[in-house]
């Protein structure tokens, strides 16, 4: 049993990140981003924290999160 559920957080984190990762790519294409990487715009960031929090909140889903917004940049 705890290799499905690890199975499935690792589902949603996958998912979650390609969701945010096109998000990102499209926001490079709108604004300029000085380091080239997507992950250093304030609003990637506040989006991914929010989807985040919502996922917990709403639907108290366990969330993984990448060490990245740990990083305050």
């Amino acid at each position: 049993m705890a290799n499905a559920a690890m199975d499935a957080a690792s589902h949603a984190a996958w998912t979650l990140w390609r969701v945010l990762g096109q998000q990102g790519h499209v926001l490079r294409e709108i604004v300029e981003v000085s380091t080239g990487d997507f992950r250093d715009l304030r609003l990637w960031r506040r989006q991914f924290a929010n989807l985040a929090v919502g996922l917990v909140e709403e639907y108290r889903r366990p969330v993984l999160v990448p060490m990245t917004l740990v990083n305050p940049g």
